[in-house]
């Protein structure tokens, strides 16, 4: 709780006084980020009516290792506001940090000055990580803790297409060098396959996902991973999953997820999936 309190505290510091907040200023830094996703973490976590929280738990130490993090502080950098953050400081549960996101974040045609002072060829480059994701724990939630298929249902299926692997370029101005983690994309880290949205890839991502967590060290040794993984094999949140995954997942979310066995990078591509 204290430690709940502290990283609270930090965060309303490092907010402007109402009335003081310019559009210049709108853009937060990559420690008010990495705060609010710790804060994020700890409310998922704590949340007592959200039923898959356990899910968070076990798989605390990934959520804190640097892939996860990256993948939200890359959204954060660029479509989390100083209103969001200061809403999301404020929230004790997960819904109100969804509410506070839903309400303040920047949508993919929000702009902000400085995007709009890039060269026409970044604005045309891949932003795929953060056009369509919404930030950090929700999509752990929503995507790991549902996680369960029959463990021996095939995980292979064939890319329709390589994503090419870019980045955007870094602008050689410095007065602007600060704008690079704000330029970040998927291909960054992530596996760039593609893969059509369809009932048996979403079906596959859905077992190998399982496969992957259930797997973890972290999994085995948890007191409750019977019951946790009994969840997941469950009709119920197969069904879920699958709804969700035909609804609003992308070719090359299904590539990040089925192109990887690393659990540290399972995490990474839930975290980008559009929610």
């Amino acid at each position: 709780m204290l430690r709940k309190c502290l990283i609270i505290g930090l965060i309303l510091c490092a907010l402007p006084l109402p009335g003081q907040t310019t559009e210049s200023d709108q853009t937060l830094s990559p420690r008010e980020c990495r705060l609010l996703y710790r804060h994020q973490l700890e409310v998922a976590q704590a949340d007592a009516d959200n039923p898959l929280a356990p899910a968070l738990q076990v798989n605390a130490d990934v959520m804190q290792r640097a892939e996860s993090e990256e993948a939200a502080l890359a959204y954060c950098l660029r479509y989390t506001t100083r209103e969001s953050m200061y809403c999301q400081a404020r929230a004790t549960t997960l819904l109100g940090i969804l509410t506070c996101q839903q309400e303040h974040d920047r949508k993919s045609a929000d702009r902000t000055d400085e995007d709009r002072q890039r060269p026409n060829d970044t604005e045309s480059s891949p932003t795929n990580t953060n056009e369509t994701a919404d930030s950090n724990a929700q999509i752990v939630i929503d995507d790991v803790g549902d996680s369960g298929n029959e463990a021996e249902a095939e995980t292979e299926a064939a890319p329709i297409e390589n994503q090419e692997n870019s980045v955007n370029e870094t602008n050689s101005d410095a007065n602007q060098s600060g704008t690079n983690e704000n330029e970040r994309t998927r291909t960054d880290t992530l596996p760039s396959g593609k893969y059509p949205v369809n009932d048996e890839n979403c079906e596959k991502s859905y077992a190998h996902v399982f496969q992957i967590i259930t797997a973890t060290k972290t999994f085995k040794e948890h007191p409750d991973h019977a019951r946790l993984q009994a969840h997941w094999l469950s009709v119920e949140a197969r069904a879920a999953y699958q709804r969700r995954c035909l609804a609003e997942f992308r070719p090359e979310d299904l590539g990040c997820l089925l192109g990887t066995n690393d659990p540290e990078v399972i995490q990474g591509c839930l975290l980008i999936v559009n929610p």
